[in-house]
């Protein structure tokens, strides 16, 4: 018989024959010693983790006894496959998922689904996945417990993803409706999503209200002005113009698509560096171990280059996981995802553990199964654990036939720790590998502008501009305001005139001038600066308002006649 566990909403067991709520496991500390085991997707909780979920400082006299007897009354609650459920393990317990069905796996699942089909059978997942959290929030029965609101956080983000792309798939099916009631949702969940806005948009301008879809793009650009500092995305900005236009419908709404990567995007310039990589990966496979990191600014192409290597590579073990920023509190999660997904079992790691422990365990996995190769992504938000397990894993593991391909930011400060056996840097392509000095130009050799605008798909190109865009507005409102300034000038140009244009000081400016260099959003030139990339500027130049442009060249004019933009 099928036992289910809801997480959404109040906890809620199921077993086919009755329906256990909060109130039925025996008490209050009984209900919540299945809900720490339930948060750790059946991976062993020790118990002092348990001890501080339950009590945190103030701690009962006989620890061990009290869980014992929690655990014991949690088992009777759950009948008689209570013991097969709440696992004893060393100085651990843990929640048997393999003989439930969860509801959070089973949105997960959905979501998955999703991201791989068409229109409507992804929406139709995606309606199936939100009907599973339309229950509420994640444990809403314990809403101040911090053990919680990680896993909270993770499916919240889900789930408004999952609005957000619900409402696109209905805009694209002509269900208009539906899609204002995502957007809707979404904008309850985070009312400065502007993808929600922009759905929210569009869905009031395809039932014919223009009228109330300007007042919602209104509402959008003084929400993020009034409370961020920030103007609406170029996107966003668009899509008021094209509906004070009255723009045809069909022409802005693009249907949600799921593209695997293109020939192009393997082999685009990157022919010598995945010739290195294999033949690095190759070696250690012949018996050492070996760190392989590649390096490089968001959206170089990174995680193309460790598939196409991980592809290459036929006939071994692969374990792939990407690390999160929602885990960066969850000791080894990466690492025991990625050897999981090699072998095809469960790795149970105990956390409290001395370290030495934890990273022998890891090392003896390793060695019984070699030949393998764990490719981890995104490493600049692994936990301190498994960066310090990587670097005993090349140590203690020299002569195991074992590869870590790794990709991450290269101005992750958590990179200084890790001593890689090969270091692949990605970089913008340079003219002479594009032969084609305006595409240069105009992409600046960046990879998925060049597929943009070879692929002759402006959108995209102005979107991953967009999105560069979007790292210097993290910085603040001075960074994007020596943007919107540095566009209207000729390039290369020059610190002292904009320094005299924005009326600060040249030495400041010429700071904050070389930060976003290190952003990857200008480029030193001798004494000046240009952008690296002249698709981000002319994004930068078409966001201007007319009267903010008219204003900003009569400014410039006075201070440097002879470098404004024509």
């Amino acid at each position: 018989m099928t036992i289910s566990i809801h997480l959404f909403g109040a906890l809620s067991f199921d077993d086919g024959r009755r329906t256990l709520g909060p109130r039925d496991f025996g008490g209050v500390k009984p209900k919540q010693l299945l809900e720490l085991l339930l948060c750790e997707h059946g991976r062993p909780v020790p118990k002092d983790r348990l001890a501080d979920g339950l009590w945190r400082k103030r701690l009962p006299q006989s620890v061990d006894a009290t869980l014992e007897t929690y655990v014991s009354v949690l088992r009777r609650s759950l009948g008689g496959r209570g013991r097969e459920l709440v696992v004893t393990e060393p100085r651990a317990y843990r929640f048997d998922l393999d003989a439930v069905e969860l509801d959070i796996d089973a949105f997960d699942a959905r979501l998955a689904q999703a991201a791989t089909a068409d229109t409507a059978a992804a929406r139709l997942a995606l309606d199936e996945a939100l009907a599973l959290a339309a229950r509420g929030e994640l444990l809403a029965d314990e809403p101040y417990a911090d053990w919680v609101a990680p896993l909270r956080r993770h499916y919240n983000g889900k789930l408004l993803s999952a609005l957000v792309a619900a409402a696109d798939a209905a805009l694209s099916l002509g269900d208009a409706e539906s899609a204002l009631t995502r957007a809707d949702a979404a904008l309850a969940l985070d009312r400065f999503h502007e993808p929600a806005h922009r759905a929210r948009i569009l869905a009031l301008y395809a039932l014919d209200r223009q009228h109330d879809a300007l007042d919602a793009y209104v509402h959008c650009r003084r929400l993020l002005d009034d409370e961020l500092g920030l103007e609406p995305m170029p996107e966003t900005r668009a899509l008021q113009k094209a509906i004070l236009a009255q723009s045809n419908l069909a022409g802005l709404i693009a249907p949600p698509t799921c593209s695997s990567p293109s020939r192009q995007e393997n082999l685009l310039g990157r022919r010598r560096e995945l010739d290195e990589l294999e033949h690095e990966a190759r070696a250690a496979l012949g018996g050492h171990a070996a760190l392989l990191l590649v390096e490089g600014e968001p959206r170089i192409g990174k995680t193309t280059v460790l598939d196409t290597i991980a592809a290459r590579l036929a006939g071994v073990c692969v374990g792939r996981a990407r690390c999160t920023p929602a885990e960066q509190g969850l000791p080894y999660v990466p690492i025991a995802h990625a050897l999981r997904d090699a072998l095809g079992v469960e790795i149970a790691i105990d956390v409290d553990a001395p370290a030495m422990v934890a990273f022998d365990a890891l090392a003896s996995i390793v060695r019984e199964h070699a030949p393998l190769v764990l490719v981890l992504d995104d490493l600049e938000h692994a936990d301190d654990a498994t960066i310090a397990t990587l670097a005993y894993l090349q140590r203690r593991c020299a002569d195991v036939a074992l590869v870590v391909l790794g990709a991450a930011d290269a101005s992750a400060p958590t990179l200084a720790k890790l001593r890689p056996t090969f270091r692949l840097r990605l970089e913008a392509l340079r003219q002479d590998e594009l032969d084609d000095p305006a595409l240069h130009a105009q992409t600046g050799g960046h990879p998925q502008l060049l597929r943009a605008v070879l692929d002759e798909n402006p959108a995209e190109a102005e979107s991953l501009a967009a999105r560069l865009l979007a790292r210097c507005r993290a910085r603040g409102p001075f960074a994007y305001r020596i943007l919107l300034t540095a566009c209207a000038l000729d390039e290369p140009f020059d610190p002292e005139a904009l320094a005299e244009a924005l009326a600060v000081d040249p030495l400041a400016l010429v700071e904050e001038l070389e930060e976003l260099c290190e952003h990857r959003l200008l480029v030193a030139e001798g004494d000046r600066f240009r952008f690296r990339y002249a698709l981000l500027r002319d994004v930068l130049h078409c966001s201007l308002t007319p009267a903010r442009r008219r204003l900003l060249h009569a400014r410039l004019q006075r201070t440097v006649p002879m470098e404004l933009a024509g």
